[in-house]
């Protein structure tokens, strides 16, 4: 597990109400920071918008980017729906020559 994943997994233990250690909640709260700042500095680097032309070019822009996210999305939710499929179905196999062996 990286460094990301672990303060992912933290976050989610203290947006469940869990206790974390004083080091758990030291290192998740350095690491809030570290994102804002990074988040920061992404929002900050854009140049400012000179006009409605520049204003349409980013929408457009950024209307692209949602599109191709949105594409992606749905073809991991289609490839976990087959995976969930597949997985029921090597239970209900496996099951089945469990239950024969038993016979």
């Amino acid at each position: 597990m990286n460094d990301t994943e672990k303060m992912q997994r933290l976050h989610q233990l203290a947006v469940k109400g869990e206790t974390l250690t004083a080091e758990e909640q030291t290192a998740l709260q350095n690491w809030y920071e570290i994102s804002d700042r990074k988040e920061d500095s992404i929002l900050n680097d854009s140049p400012p918008i000179q006009n409605s032309a520049d204003l349409r070019e980013r929408l457009a822009d950024a209307t692209k980017q949602v599109a191709v996210i949105s594409r992606e999305i749905e073809t991991l939710v289609a490839q976990n729906s087959s995976l969930r499929n597949e997985n029921q179905s090597l239970r209900r196999t496996l099951e089945s020559r469990l239950l024969e062996k038993v016979a």
